[in-house]
């Protein structure tokens, strides 16, 4: 069922943001989201590399979503609407992106160009969260 890794990790990643704050599940998300584009590099040579990928992409990016939803729940409750309305409209505008350079990529050199661009994406927002991690750890 597409979709179902992401929901059944849901509660696990809240309970985590709880005990440990929102950066270790963002790291973990990251990290999930990566693997899952290095099991797609494999996805030319049979379809189950394309549903391993597929379920580590979903826990990804629902771990990384939970994170920051959860940190924003946490934000003054009279400024908690807007936060959530900036915060969904990057991510609506992030997935436009991705669909544009993800199109993009497939017409110009099919699912290997696919892959690389995603992996891209997956290594800026890694390495954007280490280095938020970091500047707050000071």
């Amino acid at each position: 069922i597409p979709g179902a890794a992401g929901v059944l990790i849901a509660r696990s990643v809240g309970n985590l943001v709880d005990r440990r704050g929102p950066r270790l599940a963002v790291t973990i998300g990251c990290a999930c989201v990566l693997a899952a584009f290095v099991a797609f590099s494999f996805g030319t040579l049979s379809v189950v590399p394309i549903v391993i990928g597929a379920d580590l992409l979903d826990i990804g990016i629902r771990a990384s979503q939970v994170a920051n939803q959860s940190f924003l729940a946490h934000v003054d409750a009279s400024l908690r609407a807007r936060t959530n309305m900036i915060f969904m409209a990057h991510v609506f505008t992030g997935n436009a992106i991705g669909a544009g350079v993800g199109s993009f990529a497939w017409t110009s050199g099919g699912w290997l160009w696919v892959v690389a661009s995603g992996t891209i994406f997956a290594l800026l927002a890694t390495v954007l969260s280490l280095r938020q991690g970091r500047s707050e750890a000071r």
